[in-house]
């Protein structure tokens, strides 16, 4: 946004409304440059902390709930650009709609993994007698590969080893 026009109040998952309203309410009290503000609620419901707070600041509050990164930046540039908090308030919703996607897992080969000690290279010899033992009707459906003895102990490694087969 090239200036700092966001912050933030740490709301632990277990608080409750009125200790939300009273972060708040505190936080609006200590700040005494603050204008019109627009407050972004990651989960609770707005309308419990506008009953709770019940304070007479001076200003406007617009509160907007279940927001995602899209709708902060989305309403940090029509700030920017002058809109007023009561047009942002109604259209911020409408702009940000939640989509979703399923990802399902593709169609794996099994996978046979052959490794040794003394190196790769001997793992890729007991590669290669394994295909050539079996069937090409099992090798169908059946991968089987070589792969570094440290690269299978090491965790990290081990992740990205295994990602795409």
């Amino acid at each position: 946004m090239k200036n700092n026009i966001f912050d933030a109040i740490d709301m632990p998952i277990n608080s409750d409304t009125k200790e939300m309203a009273e972060k708040i309410e505190y936080y609006f009290r200590n700040d005494e440059h603050r204008k019109d503000t627009l407050v972004f609620i990651d989960i609770s419901s707005p309308a419990d902390i506008v009953r709770k707070l019940e304070m007479k600041l001076g200003f406007t509050v617009g509160l907007i709930d279940n927001v995602s990164t899209l709708m902060v930046v989305d309403a940090g540039e029509k700030m920017t650009h002058g809109i007023s908090l009561e047009q942002i308030v109604k259209k911020i919703p409408d702009h940000c709609i939640p989509s979703g996607k399923m990802l399902y897992q593709k169609n794996k080969k099994d996978l046979i993994i052959t490794t040794c000690l003394t190196g790769i290279d001997t793992a890729k010899q007991i590669q290669k007698l394994l295909i050539e033992s079996l069937p090409q009707s099992m090798l169908s459906n059946l991968s089987v590969k070589s792969f570094e003895y440290d690269a299978l102990i090491d965790s990290d490694q081990r992740v990205y080893t295994f990602w795409y087969w």
